[in-house]
């Protein structure tokens, strides 16, 4: 008995130890099974590696003793039920600015101030990213950024203020401050 729930679920009749799911279509068959020995349970199975199509599945529940076929309950019964795979998108970046720092908070007129630009990407492909760093609106630096999957790096820009006052950076987004005194 199946029920489509995360997979393919099946509830079993007591003392059934043996049940194998076969996903079939006219190029062959792909089997999950599972084995336990108690009086009911459900399993989920996953199939894996199963070319993009439609199949039907079948059950075979079978009690073993000791590695030997004591019983079949039944065998390659058509449960009705069908599934479609389909095939997965490709891997896809998530680049980003995750943060702005900048360092001293507080520097001279005529001092240059380091910006660290962090970019990551949690993604599971390469990707890339145009950041546009500004300082108080202007921009100061354009570019390109690519990242591989799971990286978090900073590349660095320097600044430095011609008169005092507070200055805001931020790279698409994110944002830090500085004084010039």
């Amino acid at each position: 008995f199946l029920f489509p729930l995360e997979g393919v679920t099946c509830w079993t009749p007591y003392g059934c130890a043996n049940v194998n799911f076969r996903a079939g279509a006219t190029a062959g068959y792909y089997e999950g099974s599972a084995a336990w020995y108690v009086k009911y349970q459900i399993y989920r199975f996953t199939f894996a590696n199963i070319p993009p199509g439609v199949y039907r599945l079948l059950s075979t529940c079978e009690l073993y003793r000791d590695g030997t076929l004591v019983k079949t309950y039944w065998r390659n019964i058509d449960t009705g039920l069908t599934i479609e795979v389909v095939e997965a998108p490709p891997p896809a970046p998530n680049v980003f600015i995750s943060q702005v720092f900048v360092s001293p908070t507080t520097v001279g007129v005529g001092k240059p101030v380091k910006i660290t630009v962090v970019v990551a990407n949690t993604g599971e492909a390469t990707g890339s990213l145009i950041v546009t760093t500004t300082v108080n609106g202007v921009t100061i630096d354009k570019r390109t950024v690519t990242r591989t999957p799971r990286l978090y790096a900073g590349y660095y820009l320097y600044f430095t203020p011609q008169k005092a006052g507070t200055y805001r950076v931020e790279a698409d987004g994110k944002a830090a401050s500085f004084t010039a005194v």
